[in-house]
This record gives structure tokens, sequence and C-alpha cells, in this order.
């Protein structure tokens, strides 16, 4: 394929190569990292650093946010190439070699001369599937000592000389303390929601009634930018509590999002909405419907070739397996998983690992140590293509083994609690509550993660209009008892 064919052919993500675009939209939570990442993009000693981080983190409008704030370093100027819709690795250098505007065979160091004394930085955008090119940043770093190479991917190079910053999720409020409005409205995540609401709906307000449902929200999705964004934009017509309960319910909100995104973006958007819905169908016992879910999200991610993307999907599918009881065959995907991990060098993040912590304590309460053991070493043996296709039969087995049952209904909400409008998952936590379960049991039993089980508590004891856990206990006995729900009000916190 030609150069000029080449480059028309991922003309659809927007240029291919050119100079640095400017956003229409702030960039929000995001300051301190723009500093310490612009910080080290100016330190002599790194000229080759890579922004890590899964799809939906942000790495992209963080890399263009420190280009802009460092290119008054570099005289020549940045340039940006996009390398999202790129298929083909031997493409990377042609196109470098244009925005840099060498001249002749790329081959030849001579062509390079042009470039050798001027100090430019160049943005090498979503490099993740394109890793055999990678040789080919080196190859540039040496014909030009001058030029500085941010690049964005979800995994690292694994070449010399290169320096990493992993990208956090967006900061949500802490589920240990109860926070005021203002505190509230200055956490990140929350920050980036109440902005992109805003644009839909200038008349939105963080709120004491609608706040806890924000906060649900912005957890729920991890603090993850590219998910939070569409949800914040359902705020023109769904309230806060809504768009919790259709989130648990259907992946729409989290689709689509502005049609000007890259079709990379809408793409990772849908798929981010796809795994979601899977999660909150497997707590609700809909383990065929989370099972869809996931197998649509797998078509995707398979084509990006992105190996931590896949890494979060085989957790995903160890949930379900174990939420079929398949006990051995979800310690054998996670050990697969780990060792996949480990030789990407791409640890799991702290979201992550809330995630996946539901999943571990299930499994070990129904393995001995031998089993789990076993089972976890036969899966760190496993490279990638042979534990997905595992997993593919396993799971496909398992569930079809569950599909002559109707998806588990919660159990009847106590007659106190017949008027409150409780979502299909918050009835299961109120009849966890009664039983005097902490959020860390509640997790186990409903397999999500501590802090989803903190939120929907937080927004129960909102709902019930009470102060404590402990007070849905007492009415819920008292109810039982036969005491007037009416002339009953929680006593106090405890």
């Amino acid at each position: 394929m030609g150069v000029v064919a080449a480059l028309a052919d991922h003309g659809s993500d927007g240029p291919g190569i050119g100079p640095l675009p400017f956003s229409v939209t702030p960039l929000i939570g995001r300051d301190s990292l723009v500093a310490g990442v612009a910080e080290r993009l100016t330190l002599p000693e790194i000229r080759l650093l890579t922004l890590v981080g899964p799809g939906g983190i942000g790495k992209t409008r963080l890399g263009l946010e420190v280009a802009h704030a460092v290119r008054e370093h570099f005289p020549d100027g940045a340039h940006l190439v996009r390398l999202a819709s790129v298929s083909d690795p031997s493409l990377v250098p042609v196109m470098v070699a244009r925005v840099l505007e060498v001249r002749g065979p790329i081959d030849d160091p001579r062509a390079w001369a042009i470039v050798r004394d001027r100090p430019g930085l160049l943005v090498l955008d979503n490099f993740e599937q394109l890793l055999d090119a990678a040789l080919s940043v080196v190859d540039v770093l040496t014909h030009c000592p001058h030029i500085t190479i941010l690049v964005t991917s979800r995994v690292p190079l694994h070449i010399t000389g290169e320096h990493q910053h992993q990208v956090p999720p967006l900061r949500t409020p802490s589920e240990d303390v109860d926070l005021d409005l203002a505190t509230l409205a200055d956490t990140d995540a929350i920050r980036l929601f109440i902005d992109r609401a805003l644009a839909v709906d200038p008349e939105f307000r963080l709120t004491p009634d609608n706040a806890g449902a924000v906060v649900r929200i912005v957890r729920q999705l991890d603090g993850l930018p590219l998910a939070i964004e569409p949800a914040a934009a359902r705020s023109k017509h769904f309230s806060a509590q809504s768009i919790v309960d259709r989130l648990a319910l259907s992946s729409e909100d989290l689709r689509g999002g502005a049609i000007d995104r890259p079709p990379h973006q809408r793409a990772l958007r849908n798929t981010i909405a796809m795994d979601h819905v899977g999660k909150c169908s497997r707590s609700l016992g809909d383990r065929e419907r989370a099972w869809a879910c996931h197998r649509e999200s797998l078509a995707w991610r398979r084509k990006v070739g992105d190996p931590r993307g896949m890494a979060v999907w085989l957790e995903a599918m160890a949930g379900l397996l174990a939420s079929c009881d398949a006990f051995e065959e979800a310690a054998c995907v996670l050990g697969a998983v780990e060792s996949l991990r480990e030789r990407g060098a791409f640890p799991v993040h702290t979201h992550e690992r809330a995630q996946i912590e539901p999943t571990v304590t299930l499994i070990r309460t129904h393995l001995n140590a031998d089993r789990l053991a076993a089972s976890w070493a036969r899966g760190s043996l496993m490279g990638l293509p042979p534990i997905v296709d595992l997993v593919l039969v396993k799971a496909e087995r398992a569930v079809s083994a569950l599909g002559a049952a109707p998806p588990a209904q919660p159990p009847a909400v106590p007659v106190l609690f017949a008027g409150v409008r409780l979502t299909p998952r918050e009835q299961h936590v109120v009849q966890l509550l009664v039983q005097r379960l902490s959020d860390k049991e509640i997790a186990t039993r409903l397999s999500i993660s501590p802090r989803t089980a903190s939120t929907h508590v937080t927004a129960i004891l909102g709902k019930l209009g009470v102060r404590s856990r402990h007070d849905v206990a007492r009415l819920a006995a008292r109810a039982e008892n036969g005491a007037d729900a009416q002339d009953q009000s929680p006593s106090g916190s405890t």
C-alpha cells in the first residue's frame, strides 16, 4: 500500500499526522498530573515517555494537554501522529518521517539529517496495537538526538530508554467518611460529571437530594472519564437516581456520546458499557445476559489487540464463572491473568483490584488451598489465546447449565419498606443489611466490590431516611413484630 493511500485510510480518526489540536472542553481533575508529566518530559535524560493506562482513562487527552504545556520548550514545535486506526506497523516510521518532513528513503540514516539538530516533540497516540513498530521508535531517537517522544499506550513499549508514567482514574469520593457538598463538588470525578451535566442542562446543581446518586455513578464507573461523560450527558432527561437505576439495567446511558469523537473512542465507550452491564447483570443473578454482554465486548477487544483490556475482560469472566459455581475454572483464569499482567508489566490498579477481590474471596470459600493453588498454577502456564479459548468453552457450558433457571429475584422487601422505590440490587442489599452483614460480606454474597456495596448502603439509607445501617435492621425487626410502621422513626445513629 502506498504512503498516500495509507494515510488516507486512517483519516476517519481525524488527521493522521499534523500539529497539536486544541480541545473545546476543559480537562477536569488532571492539573497535578499534567504538571508532573510535563516536568518529566522536559528533563534532558528523558527522551521517551510512555503514558500507560487502560482504555477510557484519558491518555490521549492527557498527552495532548501535556504537549501543549511544554511546546515552548521545543523550538521546532510539537507534532501529533494518530495511530488508533493504523494496523500495519511498517507505516509508523513512514508517518513519523512525513510529520518531521524527512525526505528520501527512511531506512537511510542520511535522510534524517534534516531533523538531526531540530529540538522537537513528537506525540505518538494509541501505540498499543502496533508494538511490533517499537524498534522504529528507537531508530527515530537514534537518528534525531534532539527529538523527544511522548507515547500513549495501554501497555509499555519495553524498549531501551523508555520511561513510563501510569495514568490513574479520576479521584472519586472516599468511602469511609461523610463529605459535605462543597468537598464532594471538588472531587475530580464529581467535577467532571457536573461540568458535562451543565453542558446539557444549565440548571443542573449538586444538591443534598442528588449527591448520593452522583457519587454512586462515578464510583460505579470507576472514575473513567470516557464512561462518566456520557452518563452525565443523560442529566438533560433523567435525574441522577434514574441514571443509577438505568446503569444497572442497560448500557445505553454509556453508549454514543459526541459524534466528533474518534471512532475507536466511540467503540471503546460501547465496550465499557457492555462490560459494566455484564457485571451488573451478574450481580442480579442474570448470568445469561452477563455472558451475552461480555461476549459482545470480547469482539472489540480482540480486534484492538489490547493485552491490558483482555486482562480486565478475563477478570470479569472469572467472576462470571465463579457465580456459576465453576470455581476451579475461575481460579485458573485468575492465575493466567496474573501471569499476563506480570509479563506485560501492567499491574493491577486499585480500582481494578477492588473488582477482583469479591471473586477471589468467593473462590477461596469453595476451594481448599491445594485445589486453589493447583488451578491457579495451571492458569499461570497458559498464554492469552489458550485461556480465552478455555473461557469461551467453560463459560458457555456453565451458563447453559444454569440457563433454565430464571434470574435470581431479590427476596421480598420488609413491609415497612414496601413504598420505597428501591432498585433490584438495593432490595438484595436491604435483606443483607437486615441480616447485619458488613459491606465486605455483602460484597461477597453479591459478587460485587466492597466499594460498590458501600455506595448501595449509602443510597439505601438516604431513600429510607435513616441514619445508620443498624436502623434498617431495627426498623425491619419492629415491623415484623407488628409495630405500626407509620409511627416508627430511627432512634439515632450507632
